[in-house]
C-alpha cells in the first residue's frame, strides 16, 4: 500500500469517527444550550458577564462533545465554571445531571 493510500484510508476512518463524535449523547446538551436565547441567559446572569459566562460554558459543552467526554467529567467542569453557569445549564437538556 502506498503512502498516498494509507493516507486517504486514514483520513476517511477520522472522518467517520469524526461523525460519531458529533453524534454521540453530548451532542443534544449542546442543541440545548445553543438554542437559548439571549434573553434567557441574561435574566439569570448577572449583567455584564452573561456573554463571557454563556460563551465559557459553550465551550466546554462543545469540547465535551467533540472529545466524547463522559458525563461526570462534563458535570464536572461545569461545576468549575461557577453558579452562574451551572445557573444557565439548568435551563438546558443538562438540569438532569447538574
Amino acid at each position: 500500500m502506498s503512502d498516498i493510500d494509507e493516507f486517504r484510508k486514514a483520513l476517511q476512518a477520522e472522518l467517520k469517527n469524526n461523525q460519531v463524535i458529533f453524534e454521540n449523547e453530548n451532542k443534544k446538551y449542546l442543541d440545548s444550550l445553543q438554542a437559548l436565547s439571549h434573553a434567557e441567559v441574561s435574566a439569570i446572569v448577572p449583567k455584564g458577564t452573561d456573554s463571557a459566562v454563556y460563551n465559557n460554558l459553550l465551550s466546554v459543552v462543545r469540547l465535551a462533545t467533540h472529545h466524547n467526554v463522559q458525563q461526570a467529567e462534563l458535570v464536572s467542569q461545569i461545576k468549575k465554571l461557577g453558579k452562574a453557569a451551572m445557573d444557565i445549564a439548568r435551563l438546558t437538556q443538562l438540569a438532569p445531571l447538574l
